[in-house]
């Protein structure tokens, strides 16, 4: 079944390429998106990449992950505690109203107070907003160097747009600056984008583009290719190849953003997923021993053979794209005599059984990951479950060992030290995806991110972070495993070159031949 699959999916490509005056890109997004309000979704992947192409922000981030300007063409401190931001003129909204102060402090009121908002850790520590001669001014209630790179996810919307709609996410609602806006969408299916000419960065080469909600294996895959359309997909790490698809497309690859990490449970005494021998539940994990004998025996090229080579070893857990990554850190070879050693030093050294839970599209990782615990006494049991179902079970503390993933969208580590490591003080900004434990275990860590956070001094700051991963590595309260490639696929006359942040922007995109 999955080799006709991928006939079919092949001969797809070819019917596309041979189209005359193709208009649309169609891009196979796996998944639906959460929603089409800018402020109130974009916690998955696939909808921060939809939205990004109709809406920006104050900050935008080139290829490699580096901050540029966005709807601000300059940006200023006065002090430590003061941004101003110079506004891009002449840009306009895919209603027609130009772009003023006011829609970007509406934008971040907006973004900071609604109560369905993703956005508001973002914001944090944004205590006043106003406009100043045109120009925009923030304030901070302490020094946060890492404000700059979240605001790249605020995106900016239409005052006026939203007080006449009284919503966003729908598609006659389209209230954004960016180079396409929202043309149509059906749920659970896809949503369409039409672009938009009045775009202030030059009218986009593609007039539209269509992000579906299906894999290249999907059956039903086909029917939302529209005739004049052009494929993009992708092969995620550990996914089942389909060559003759991949025969007829386009190969582009390049560095991923998303790091691998196991993940323990830490929240208490008990473990839900662990039995000993004795028939207990006593939780092993918060023994720093036993951790450190689980990630000596960890053979990361193993992993990255089990996804095809897909990805690569990883010693940290943000990628070399992102401020704060540490180049002198060297992969760990395996010890698993050394990791032996290490656990026959705890209660723990008869071993014990354990679940892991694993996404679907992470599954391939299972069968290495229990062989090097194995060699411990360690028995590992596969739990592969749809996402849903994964988060689901992290959030009701019903995980006891997990392979996460977190990409570092913002460009800067800060972030993930804020979100993942840090006690969980989510009305700050903390621990918002810290489901491992309710207070942080390692003595003075928590106060540590929170000081990098505000080192102004871009030196000290990456000796700051350094310091974060070195600490945070040493108490194993997670170990990175892989950082993923990026690999896509297209039809052969769509012309793109990978970004570091994996976003697919249209924008940035065209068809080689008969492309209007």
């Amino acid at each position: 079944m999955e080799r006709l699959r991928a006939l079919l999916f092949a001969g797809l490509l070819a019917g596309c390429r041979d189209a005359s005056n193709p208009d649309t890109l169609v891009v196979l997004a796996e998944r639906d998106v959460e929603g089409l309000d800018p402020h109130t979704s974009g916690q998955v992947w696939q909808t921060q990449m939809v939205l990004s192409n109709v809406y920006e922000s104050l900050v935008a981030v080139d290829r490699t992950m580096a901050l540029r300007p966005g709807l601000a063409v300059s940006w200023s401190n006065s002090d430590d505690l003061t941004w101003e931001f110079e506004l891009r003129p002449g840009v306009s909204f895919q209603d027609g109203e130009p772009l003023e102060a006011e829609d970007v402090i509406f934008s971040l009121e907006r973004a900071r107070k609604h109560p369905d908002s993703v956005l508001r850790v973002n914001l944090a520590t944004l205590q006043e907003v106003r406009a100043v001669g045109g120009r925009v001014r923030l304030r901070t209630t302490e020094p946060d160097a890492s404000l700059l790179p979240r605001l790249r996810e605020v995106f900016i919307v239409s005052r006026r747009c939203v007080e006449r709609t009284g919503e966003l996410g729908l598609a006659a609602h389209s209230c954004g600056t960016g180079p396409y806006a929202i043309a149509g969408r059906a749920a659970g299916n896809y949503v369409d984008l039409a672009r938009f000419d009045h775009y202030w960065g030059g009218v986009p080469p593609i007039p539209k583009a269509r992000f579906v909600a299906r894999t290249r294996a999907a059956a039903d895959a086909g029917q939302f290719v529209t005739p004049s359309g052009r494929l993009m997909f992708w092969s995620r790490p550990g996914a089942a190849r389909s060559e003759p698809a991949e025969g007829e497309a386009l190969r582009h690859e390049g560095p991923g953003l998303a790091v691998l990490y196991l993940s323990f449970d830490l929240n208490g005494p008990r473990s839900p997923a662990v039995l000993l021998p004795d028939g207990s539940r006593v939780n092993p994990f918060l023994d720093a021993r036993v951790r450190e004998a689980v990630g000596r025996a960890i053979d990361r090229e193993r992993l990255r053979r089990a996804v095809s080579g897909q990805a690569a070893e990883a010693a940290q857990f943000v990628s070399a794209f992102v401020t704060g990554f540490d180049p002198a850190l060297a992969v760990p070879t395996p010890d698993p005599d050394g990791a032996r050693r290490v656990l026959a030093e705890t209660p723990f050294r008869g071993g014990f059984q354990v679940e892991l839970d694993l996404r679907e599209i992470h599954a391939g990782l299972g069968p290495p990951l229990a062989e090097d615990l194995a060699s411990l006494g360690i028995r590992v049991r596969s739990h592969v479950v749809s996402e849903a179902e994964f988060f689901r079970r992290l959030r009701e503390g019903r995980s006891s060992l997990a392979v996460q993933r977190f990409s570092c969208w913002t460009g800067d580590a800060q972030t993930f030290y804020d979100k993942v490591i840090h006690s969980r003080r989510p009305e700050l900004g903390y621990g918002v995806f810290n489901y491992s434990y309710a207070e942080n275990p390692v003595a003075g860590l928590d106060a540590e991110i929170e000081a990098a956070r505000r080192i102004m001094d871009p030196h000290r700051r990456l000796t700051a972070l350094s310091s974060l991963t070195q600490r945070v590595l040493a108490a194993r309260l997670a170990i990175p495993l892989l950082q993923e490639r990026d690999l896509v696929f297209t039809s052969p006359d769509v012309e793109w070159a990978p970004r570091a942040d994996t976003f697919r922007l249209v924008s940035e995109m065209r068809f080689r031949q008969g492309g209007r």
